[in-house]
């Protein structure tokens, strides 16, 4: 699988709980919540009126400068389509993966692991937004919203609100550039790899297509009898776009300085049939979404998460404060494994 950098080190909190001690706690605490008198509904023992939004923002990941490696970045996907965002000073990074991309099967030759496993990538997305808005320097914050699976990056004057559609394949980024002096966007898209490489029997190919400020890319991986196709789509609204290549594994759409708002679509198809059109898929996912206005889009994304929230909840309390802070300490752990979003990092 394609690794946006080197694993995130661990760091024990000196607060640190083993599994199996919060385990054990987590027990204690919420049998002593649920049976201890006194506990009427209006009070912090009754599991019948939860607020929802509340307990699950509380464990919101948020970042007060910008995420040292990319792997350090937010994960935001909707289940099929998802990426990590994260941050340079002048530009937001993005992995675009799909989980049903493979790029061998269990028939490959080669070893676990090789040159050729590239698993769920599809490509590459930056947003290049001019100057240091993300530097660090000037208010910077990262915020990803458990609640409404949003990711909102705040820098010198320009928000990037971001999200994986729930009922698309279709990534959505809304950048808000209130600079003083605007700078020009650019949006690159761009391949993982050269054109074609060959390992063996093993191939793996990209290609490129561009329309009216639009662009698509389509990788192939091919070997004895397997094969695997995917297309990652964008295209920006908002201002005037042109298209420009970058060299040969790269496409821009540019856009001219001005304040304002731009929104850039990102979708994306695989398939493991050679006679289905990934990119055409991929494309019609792009006509389909950018029609809708923004208010829709929102509105039908964040319904489809409270109601996944609305199912089911874990909440911990005790008179004493002990079961906040052991809930705590374990979604921070998880954190740092990467399991669960939640805690707070400066």
């Amino acid at each position: 699988m394609e690794k946006p950098g080197k694993p995130m080190p661990v760091k024990q909190s000196a607060q640190y709980i083993p599994r199996r001690t919060f385990l054990g706690g987590l027990g204690a605490v919420v049998g002593s919540t649920l049976l201890q008198p006194g506990c009427g509904p209006g009070e912090a023992g009754s599991l019948l009126d939860v607020d929802a939004g509340a307990l699950v923002s509380s464990a919101d990941l948020i970042y007060l400068s910008p995420a040292a490696e990319p792997v350090e970045g937010h994960p935001v996907g909707n289940g099929r389509m998802g990426t990590m965002i994260w941050t340079e000073p002048d530009r937001v990074r993005m992995q675009i993966n799909r989980n049903d991309v493979f790029a061998v099967n269990r028939n490959h030759e080669g070893p676990r692991d090789g040159p050729a496993d590239h698993c769920g990538g599809c490509a590459q997305v930056s947003i290049d937004v001019g100057g240091a808005a993300f530097s660090g320097e000037r208010g910077f914050e990262q915020r990803l919203s458990l609640y409404r699976a949003e990711d909102a990056i705040e820098g010198g004057n320009l928000t990037v609100r971001c999200f994986a559609a729930a009922d698309a394949d279709v990534f959505v980024a809304e950048i808000d550039d209130r600079r003083p002096q605007p700078q020009p966007i650019r949006v690159a898209l761009s391949m993982w790899r050269e054109p074609e490489v060959k390992t063996g029997a093993h191939t793996s190919r990209y290609e490129f297509e561009q329309a009216a400020g639009e662009v698509s890319v389509a990788q192939q991986f091919s070997e004895a009898d397997h094969f695997c196709s995917s297309s990652v789509a964008v295209r920006a609204v908002g201002r005037d776009v042109s298209v420009e290549s970058d060299g040969g594994k790269s496409r821009v759409l540019a856009m001219p300085a001005a304040k304002g708002k731009v929104t850039v679509y990102i979708s994306s198809a695989a398939a493991w049939q050679r006679e289905t059109d990934v990119r055409s898929q991929a494309i019609r996912l792009l006509a389909e979404t950018v029609d809708v206005p923004m208010a829709e889009l929102l509105a039908r994304h964040r319904a489809w998460w409270e109601d996944f929230w609305s199912r089911s909840f874990v909440s911990v309390s005790s008179r004493d404060g002990i079961g906040g802070v052991v809930l705590t300490t374990d979604a921070a752990d998880e954190v740092t494994r990467g399991v669960i979003g939640g805690g707070r990092i400066s």
